[in-house]
């Protein structure tokens, strides 16, 4: 249900975070993050199919006593040839400065790219760390009923946009033509799911 460019960037984070906590790779500390391009095609039935990956990106923390061409290659052979044995266009490390402990760069810069899908989902507001917020509750929701609605195969892709008026949600659905009718997706939506 997820984009390929997600999963990607989750399987590349899950892999650095077991090697580090194995004793793999000691040098490398718990702040490393990835990003996947891919490329897509867009198929008969306005459905999207991947091409390829075009481009990785892996931002990592260190200790201090390892080269970054050491941890770059150790990334390449450990990590990414690991997930995707064909090799993108362009593979990027970036290392970050000497690491601390309580330095992560979580809160809301560390959720954008989770919260966007991989920078698939056009975001108005990202959630902050109050989980009782409305526009937390909102996105949340409007991303589990997006979900619900490509799982539950009502359309192959879709966005979907909540707007509070006066406590009442107002809801607007787009699944980029991949389904008979978005106003039918909404009013499923609005007789199935307590957006209150």
């Amino acid at each position: 249900l997820q984009p390929l460019s997600q999963q990607l960037a989750e399987q590349l984070a899950a892999r650095m975070d077991a090697l580090r906590l194995d004793g793999s790779l000691p040098w490398l500390r718990p702040d490393a993050r990835a990003q996947v391009t891919v490329k897509y095609e867009v198929d008969s039935n306005r459905g999207l199919q991947p091409e390829g990956v075009s481009s990785i990106a892996i931002v990592y923390g260190h200790a201090a006593d390892v080269k970054p061409s050491e941890a770059e290659q150790d990334l390449l052979e450990k990590v990414v040839k690991v997930v995707l044995p064909s090799l993108p266009e362009s593979v990027a490390f970036t290392p970050r400065s000497a690491w601390r402990a309580g330095a992560s760069a979580s809160g809301a810069s560390g959720r954008r790219h989770l919260e966007s899908y991989g920078g698939w989902a056009p975001v108005c507001a990202f959630s902050g760390r109050d989980g009782g917020s409305l526009s937390r509750c909102g996105g949340l929701a409007a991303a589990w009923a997006a979900k619900s609605l490509v799982a539950g195969k009502f359309c192959r892709r879709c966005r979907v946009q909540l707007r509070y008026v006066a406590g009442e949600a107002q809801i607007q659905v787009d699944s980029y033509g991949s389904a008979r009718s978005d106003a039918e997706l909404e009013e499923l939506l609005l007789r199935h799911f307590d957006f209150r």
